[in-house]
């Protein structure tokens, strides 16, 4: 009601408001809607410029009070800057199975022997040849 006295007006987009001086409207963006957190819930907070782990401690009306994991202290912190702490999901370990064996003919390395065989054989009947009188 409030709202519609001083000419404001809600829309999807945000809010209408009347510039008090000069009566221009402008259009205010919608708050983001912010996830709520209860007493005992992990989550990183924002302080100054980095994300610290911490507990909340007490719900306030605008934002948490958050104990920090590595201090014994705590902040009052706004929800805007509070976010939910991800569970670590542990890695299933590979298991240890061994490989099938490989098919006849398709070991490269073999393959390569072989034709490094073959080779020098050919090398060497060629040497043998040459020089036989």
């Amino acid at each position: 009601q409030l709202a519609d006295a001083n000419g404001w007006a809600a829309t999807r987009r945000g809010t209408v408001i009347p510039c008090p001086s000069c009566r221009k409207e402008s259009r205010v963006a919608a708050p983001t809607p912010v996830a709520a957190f209860g007493v005992g819930d992990e989550v990183y907070a924002l302080w100054g410029h980095r994300w610290y782990p911490g507990v909340v401690d007490e719900v306030l009306e605008d934002g948490y009070e958050i104990a920090w994991d590595e201090e014994d202290a705590s902040n009052e912190i706004p929800a805007a800057r509070v976010r939910a702490r991800v569970p670590v999901q542990p890695v299933p370990a590979p298991t240890n199975t061994p490989e099938p064996p490989a098919a006849p003919g398709t070991d490269a390395s073999a393959a390569l022997r072989t034709l490094a065989l073959q080779a020098h054989a050919r090398e060497q009947a060629a040497a043998n040849s040459g020089s036989a009188p």
